[in-house]
């Protein structure tokens, strides 16, 4: 399968920044295919095509760590979603294309009545609030709420995450 990615030749501009087509390979048996419908866009991706961010790639590569789409195609092993369903999910770097394929572990259902738009520009922002309420000295650290087992890391990152946000509006 094609799809269309930017991608930057190396960190030092985003003025270099190139969009092409290239092969993307099927879903390995734990992954998804999912068509992007949104991306975000952050300080990170701002810093990361500067050069100024520590875990850029080095040479060429494709920026983005977060989006939303449907998902297309799922790898074998993958029960958990469905193709059709709305995800969100975070990569560390990739983001930046019209496909993504993924580790199913990476992803999430898009809340009932959230965009695309909405899902793209959760995941990084809410880590972020989690990591500040959860290291902050102030009342913010305090919080606990038991959001019960989900099925990976990122499911539970971004739910401790959202009671967060909602504990810090």
């Amino acid at each position: 399968m094609k799809r269309r990615v930017y991608r930057i030749p190396k960190a030092g501009s985003m003025n270099k920044l190139q969009l092409i087509s290239e092969d993307l390979l099927p879903p390995e048996a734990d992954e998804v295919l999912i068509r992007v419908q949104a991306i975000g866009l952050n300080f990170a991706d701002i810093f990361a095509l500067q050069g100024l961010y520590s875990a850029t790639p080095g040479g060429s590569f494709i920026p983005g760590l977060e989006f939303a789409g449907e998902v297309m195609e799922t790898g074998k092993t993958v029960d958990r979603i469905k193709p059709g369903t709305n995800v969100m999910g975070v990569t560390r770097f990739g983001a930046y294309a019209d496909h993504v394929v993924i580790n199913n572990d990476y992803v999430v259902e898009l809340p009932e009545g959230w965009s695309h738009a909405d899902g793209a520009v959760f995941p990084v922002q809410a880590c972020a609030a989690s990591l500040m309420a959860s290291t902050s000295r102030s009342r913010f650290s305090s919080v606990v709420y038991k959001c019960g087992v989900t099925r990976t890391p990122f499911t539970a990152l971004l739910l401790i995450a959202t009671v967060n946000i909602l504990y810090l509006s």
